[in-house]
């Protein structure tokens, strides 16, 4: 499970339950399949907020979007189809969508399609220089 994982209230409550049939922290997250570091913090919340109902996720500080999921799916299947599309060309089809968010969104996109160099270019003068007297060597054929 990933860093700010919300778990469901199933999950929360299983674990509760476990850990008040006096499971082993190792044990219970081997069974749900958890960090052990995840059950014990649970477990904490729990013991803090008295132990007697099974404590829930608290809504997160900070300012809501200001875009909702059916414009970042659009933008997200443009993007999808057209990896190159500028944020101004996005802009033009989603007026309500502030260019910032755009922009956000496009470079997101646009670093992972991004062309390597090939092998053949980045190869200096001296390289070729050298690979040329390497070709041009005689052989020695002692013992033969």
């Amino acid at each position: 499970m990933g860093k700010n994982k919300d778990f469901s209230a199933e999950t929360i409550a299983q674990i509760i339950a476990l850990n008040k049939s006096s499971k082993q922290t190792k044990a219970i997250s081997e069974q749900i399949g958890v960090c052990p570091r995840i059950v014990g913090r649970w477990v904490a919340k729990f013991d803090q907020e008295g132990g007697h109902t099974t404590p829930t996720h608290k809504k997160r500080p900070g300012k809501p979007k200001k875009t909702d999921s059916r414009s970042q799916t659009i933008v997200k299947r443009e993007l999808e189809s057209n990896p190159r599309m500028t944020a101004r060309k996005l802009k033009e089809s989603n007026p309500d969508i502030f260019d910032q968010t755009l922009r956000d969104r496009d470079q997101d996109q646009t670093f992972r399609d991004q062309d390597q160099p090939s092998e053949t270019k980045t190869k200096t003068l001296r390289d070729q220089d050298q690979d040329q007297t390497l070709r041009n060597r005689p052989t020695s054929r002692t013992g033969i």
